[in-house]
């Protein structure tokens, strides 16, 4: 989910699907999905011949739009154009409820793409799936080929929006990004803030499995960067990469772990150096509360589940990139299922120790110990390559599943101390975006 500034909140509607206040013509219907961030499933019947009208046009315009190679086919094309919708979408969305207030003042919407929403627009870099250049055009040809790419639908809002936006935030030569809430869309501040975080020396990880960048936050926050995520789930990457601007594009990999080569990995991070290779394999085979729990009513074997031994390759690629440290998360279960003798995540350790001479630890975490209003039991393999171990953090606040938990240690924080400064909603109630 994005994360945006303070002042605004995301919530659902009462059909689940998100949607922006203002009742701005970006709206999408309830049949959708109620992910954020996603790709349209339907279309307006005016939005659907504008589609395949662009579909044609990047076909027949393929120097305009370098992501497309000349032996693409038409369902290829189709997938990123509707990539690019979806993220003009959530501009449009965000931007209509930051200046909603500007246009109903102004009562007259913009119709035309000025040169303040030329300017965000092309600063933003839309259809970046696509290729889409602008550099080879001149102001009346980019604003005419900008008008046409916005679908139909949008078009009143987002150039109204975004005009005002470049009055008031992205200026010619003095841009707010500091203040700016669609900064993580726009390539011009992402493309900075890889620039600014490569000059900065700290401590770097990958990141495998990493579903929608949960781990890697908590990296971020600890003064890590990030050189690259792994995951085969695209929408989840999707929005990771609008909630990690300091991760390049083109090290957001949309794969199945299994079809990496050996070194792959190595040549796409280009001789970085790695300190920490972290990563949650899939815990659905593990969990208690999955197919484990139905075993004699679903037949379940946890041998016969693929994702059960997807960590072997994650311990792979640590075998063969040596980063100073590893770090695995998963769920009590893989340290209660047995393999040969050894639980899962024993298993994984002896690997990591024999074939790569790494030292282990196991870390029963929980994160009520931290501060977080949720019993999450989780269990870490922690190994290193250094000949020192880090010792586990300190827990802040009683564990009440710890039958010796600190009865000095603070109270567990409960949810409603967790979440007291949100708004109160019933359920159904709110928008996807609100103040």
């Amino acid at each position: 989910m994005a994360r945006l500034s303070p002042a605004l909140t995301l919530t659902r509607t009462n059909r689940g699907a998100p949607r922006a206040s203002g009742g701005h013509e970006g709206n999408i219907d309830g049949s959708e999905r109620c992910d954020f961030y996603h790709r349209t499933r339907a279309f307006p019947e005016d939005v659907a011949k504008w589609r395949m009208r662009t579909i044609r046009r990047v076909l027949e315009q393929r120097t305009l739009f370098r992501g497309v190679s000349d032996e693409e086919p038409s369902e290829s094309v189709r997938a990123k154009l509707d990539d690019g919708i979806s993220y003009l979408r959530e501009v449009a969305r965000i931007a209509a409820l930051l200046y909603d207030s500007a246009i109903a003042i102004a009562k007259r919407p913009v119709s035309a793409v000025t040169p303040h929403a030329e300017r965000v627009l092309t600063r933003l870099g839309i259809y970046r799936e696509l290729g889409l250049s602008l550099q080879r055009l001149d102001g009346a040809e980019r604003r005419a080929l900008l008008m046409e790419l916005i679908p139909p639908n949008l078009r009143k809002s987002i150039l109204s929006s975004l005009t005002a936006h470049g009055k008031n935030i992205c200026g010619v030569t003095n841009l707010a990004c500091d203040r700016c809430d669609l900064r993580n869309f726009c390539s011009t501040y992402r493309r900075d803030q890889i620039c600014r975080i490569g000059k900065v020396e700290c401590p770097a990880v990958i990141d495998l499995f990493s579903g929608a960048g949960g781990l890697s936050e908590g990296f971020i926050r600890a003064g890590f960067r990030v050189l690259l995520a792994l995951d085969n789930d695209p929408v989840a990457l999707r929005t990771y990469w609008l909630n990690h601007p300091t991760v390049p594009y083109e090290r957001i990999l949309c794969r199945d772990i299994r079809t990496l080569r050996r070194g792959e990995l190595r040549k796409v991070l280009k001789g970085n150096r790695i300190d920490v290779l972290a990563g949650a394999p899939p815990c659905q085979g593990f969990s208690h509360a999955g197919f484990r729990s139905k075993v004699t009513r679903t037949g379940y074997r946890l041998s016969g589940d693929d994702r059960n031994f997807l960590y072997e390759h994650m311990v792979g690629a640590a075998l063969e990139l040596r980063p100073r440290m590893f770090l695995m998360e998963n769920v009590p279960g893989m340290l209660s299922a047995r393999k040969e003798g050894l639980s899962f995540l024993e298993a994984a350790a002896h690997m990591l120790e024999e074939r790569g001479n790494f030292q282990t630890a196991i870390w029963r975490m929980n994160a009520a110990a931290y501060g977080v209003p949720q019993d999450r039991i989780r269990y870490f393999l922690v190994a290193s390559a250094t000949g020192n171990l880090p010792a586990i953090p300190t827990e802040e606040y009683q564990d009440m599943h710890r039958q010796d938990f600190d009865v000095d240690a603070l109270p567990p924080v409960t949810l409603d101390e967790g979440i007291f400064d949100l708004p109160s909603r019933r359920a159904g109630e709110g928008f996807a975006v609100s103040r």
